[in-house]
């Protein structure tokens, strides 16, 4: 996820904070926050993999119905 610190800097500048301050807290915030933020991207990914995980088990289980319809 891209982020225009400069911008946020400013943006906190202007709110009355000083320059130090506004740019640790960018750092901090870039450091620690937004790594861990999922984007479309991710969530596309999980999405897939939650769709094909899903299919495997309707046909597992599926399977299992039929085996024990006919063999048990």
């Amino acid at each position: 996820m891209a982020i225009d610190t400069l911008a946020y800097v400013k943006e906190l500048e202007a709110a009355g904070i000083d320059r130090n301050v506004a740019e640790a807290h960018v750092k901090a915030l870039s450091d620690h926050a937004l790594p861990d933020i999922a984007t479309k991207a991710d969530l596309g990914t999980l999405k897939s993999e939650l769709t094909i995980r899903l299919g495997g088990m309707i046909v597992v289980a599926t399977g299992i119905l039929l085996a024990a319809k006919f063999f048990g």
